[in-house]
């Protein structure tokens, strides 16, 4: 009999406290079984108090327990969406599951929610595992039936294979409540997890997700308890998020827009004739929203502030050094009011005669002043941007003094910005020379277009979008207005700061499939590109450190500093984060945001290989450079933290992205899997195509597998190099 493990999880909002021990926590201590079953409580609360409150009240309890070494107990905040019907929460908890030392556990690990105002029957539990020691297929999922506690009368709900079809669950409640949710984690983490974009209709959504995921993974069994083994508590008078009609409306919307075109008029009307009765609901209506794009040339003729600039760049392409010109020439030296001066810094090496001689043609084709430096070798990025910054510094220094701005960007950026796929003019000089005389020393400027990463960075979302994009064929349109898609990192699946958009799907109404196929065997974004509202163009915003390939420099003084990294082998990527630390916490320069795009343009075919050692680069530099703000801040304010701290700090902030990334991994691999089903049935003219993208995509999570398998050894050689400089920007 295989052993299996089971995380009860636990999550409690709205200070409800006093329920979550009298209720929930009461009754799976009362359970019959208890063998490898741990609790996780994640306190989702507004009021930071409650945290406290909860700590020592377990304590307390398990102190006192008969059998304390039962029910292993821990509290974790919510670091992930928060207040969202406790999707954040519950995401929280299953991440937390994740043993990297034995990635394999995920299929002998089971999750059992419970909401902080339900209870379980004491044999629950038990019932549970028994119905999976009896079962030879990996039991996906098992639900129970639910007493439904109303003003005293109480409901009996049973879920089983009627309930549990796709036409159900658009229609109506499938009986599964969260409380009788009981579903391996490896199927958590393949269905994607609770969309955190959704305020409510969550179980609905999961279910759904769970039933498409069965349809094409056979030996996966799902089974039904005939036992009333939840109590579920539905009072008015406490606040739950179904008894908010706000919230309700919002999910609803949400769930119409991911699944209403798979269903026929009939279906719809009696989904919609029920959401009606009960919420008040009404279908929300796709406004077009279409916006006048114009010229943003806001220039003030009597305004005479006029600028010194230097545009400085890297490049190895003559393609891109060409089209970046053209770009500069086109859109920005028209508006050349504000100007008074200005020249190119160009960073590049030579590989060969006839590169040197096609590099030096394209740069005499343009009439303005270009400034080349010609390295022996492609340096680490890290090592180039110092060159490039410390060239423009001595460049304008000879010809300005410290009377010039900088303006130092990528290579495969362009100088206009996007708005729902449309290019629109900027009048980037006049708003870098209003801010001539600001207290800022630099500007972090941001992109549109492409997301400015290593492509599979990317592509969870991307094959999500695939797949409703197969699924829907774009049969009614919805539009992502009525959600704040213009978030930061609404692209990235590793992102630290947004998670409402891992399952919210994005439409691109303008590609066909076969083209987002295409795209993504070559390493092209379909959906998701960054896009700002034009007029939101010029506005500043908070401190920050994500420095990016668009920074306008005012101070010159910056420009002395170097993108720092202790191993320009290892570390080099997000050195232009450790570049802002720098300036920004030791130094006490001010940085800011200033939302002043430009679009960044992938024009080749990605090189797999190199693609690999970037995404590994950028995983190593993600964890560093928060370790170097880290080492930073507590030696500058507090402190110089312990080698033994530091390498703690880094440990953990490892294991929080490789698990993760491992999410990550399982979901990109169900996800595959449900567009080969799609595409076999429903477009096999496109099925060949995609075979390629899967063999790219195979390769990519074997690389991913690895960086979770591996152990990464902090030494405390790096540790002695990152103290010595911080010591020595602080003198």
């Amino acid at each position: 009999m295989k052993a299996y493990k089971i995380t009860v999880v636990i999550a409690t909002s709205n200070n409800r406290t006093d329920l979550l021990f009298n209720r929930a926590l009461r009754s799976v201590y009362n359970q019959t079984y208890s063998k490898n079953v741990n609790v996780i409580i994640i306190d989702d609360n507004k009021d930071e108090v409650q945290y406290n409150i909860i700590n020592d009240k377990l304590k307390t309890i398990r102190q006192t327990m008969k059998y304390k070494n039962k029910f292993p107990t821990k509290i974790i905040k919510n670091n992930r969406t928060k207040f969202h019907s406790g999707t954040g929460a519950w995401n929280n908890a299953a991440l937390s599951c994740i043993d990297l030392k034995n990635l394999d556990s995920v299929y002998r690990h089971y999750l059992a929610f419970l909401d902080d105002d339900d209870e379980w029957e004491n044999s629950y539990l038990e019932k549970c595992i028994n119905s999976i020691n009896n079962n030879k297929y990996l039991v996906g999922l098992i639900a129970c039936g639910i007493n439904f506690i109303n003003d005293k009368n109480i409901k009996k709900l049973y879920p089983n294979e009627k309930t549990l079809t796709k036409e159900n669950i658009f229609i109506k409640n499938p009986h599964i409540q969260g409380s009788n949710l009981f579903i391996n984690l490896w199927v958590f983490f393949s269905i994607g997890c609770f969309d955190e974009s959704m305020k409510s209709t969550t179980d609905r959504d999961l279910i759904m997700r769970y039933v498409e995921f069965v349809e094409c993974n056979h030996n996966i069994k799902t089974l039904f308890i005939n036992d009333t083994l939840v109590n579920y508590f539905y009072d008015n008078q406490i606040n739950r998020v179904t008894t908010n009609k706000e919230s309700k409306i919002q999910g609803l919307n949400l769930f119409y827009r991911k699944y209403s075109s798979l269903f026929n008029k009939k279906i719809k009307l009696e989904s919609l004739k029920r959401a009606k009765k009960l919420f008040n609901y009404k279908p929300y209506e796709n406004k077009e929203n279409k916006i006048l794009l114009r010229n943003n040339n806001i220039s003030n003729i009597y305004d005479k502030n006029k600028i010194n600039l230097i545009l400085g760049f890297i490049c190895f392409d003559c393609k891109n050094l060409n089209d970046i010109l053209y770009s500069f020439q086109q859109y920005v030296l028209k508006d050349s009011l504000y100007l008074k001066d200005f020249f190119v810094c160009v960073i590049t090496s030579s590989e060969s005669i006839k590169y040197h001689k096609k590099f030096n043609s394209i740069i005499n084709k343009y009439n303005f002043n270009i400034r080349v430096k010609w390295l022996k070798n492609k340096y680490s990025i890290s090592k180039n941007r110092t060159y490039l910054q410390r060239f423009i510094f001595r460049e304008g220094n000879k010809k300005y003094g410290n009377n010039f701005i900088s303006w130092i960007v990528d290579d495969d950026s362009r100088f206009y910005g996007l708005y729902l796929n449309e290019p629109y003019r900027i009048d980037y000089l006049y708003n870098i020379s209003k801010n001539k005389n600001s207290n800022v020393d630099a500007f972090i400027c941001g992109n549109c277009g492409e997301p400015p990463l290593p492509f599979f960075s990317t592509i969870r979302t991307q094959l999500l979008d695939l797949f409703y994009r197969i699924k829907t064929n774009n049969i009614e349109k919805y539009s992502n207005d009525y959600v704040d898609i213009y978030k930061q990192e609404y692209y990235y699946d590793l992102s630290s700061k947004n998670f409402d958009f891992l399952e919210y799907p994005f439409f691109n109404f303008n590609i066909t499939i076969g083209d987002f196929i295409n795209n993504l065997k070559n390493g092209y974004n379909s959906t998701r590109n960054i896009e700002t509202d034009i007029h939101l163009v010029g506005k500043i915003g908070n401190n920050t450190l994500y420095r990016g390939g668009n920074t306008i420099i005012y101070n010159p003084e910056l420009l002395k500093i170097e993108n720092f990294t202790p191993d320009n082998n290892k570390y080099n990527r997000r050195s232009d984060f450790n570049w802002a630390i720098v300036n920004s916490i030791l130094l006490d320069k001010n940085i800011k945001e200033l939302n002043l795009p430009i679009t960044h343009i992938r024009h080749s075919k990605m090189n797999f290989k190199k693609e690999y050692e970037k995404i590994e680069a950028d995983l190593i530099g993600l964890i560093f450079y928060r370790l170097f703000k880290y080492i930073s801040k507590e030696i500058k304010f507090n402190e110089k933290p312990s080698f033994t701290i530091c390498k703690k700090y880094l440990t953990d902030l490892l294991y929080e992205l490789k698990r993760k990334l491992f999410s990550n991994i399982v979901r990109i691999k169900a996800l595959n899997e449900e567009i080969k089903f799609l595409l076999n049935n429903k477009y096999y003219e496109y099925y060949k195509e995609y075979k390629k993208v899967e063999n790219n995509l195979i390769k990519i999570l074997d690389y991913f597998e690895k960086f979770c398998k591996n152990k990464f050894y902090f030494k405390k050689s790096i540790y002695n190099k990152i103290v010595k400089y911080v010591y020595k920007k602080l003198e």
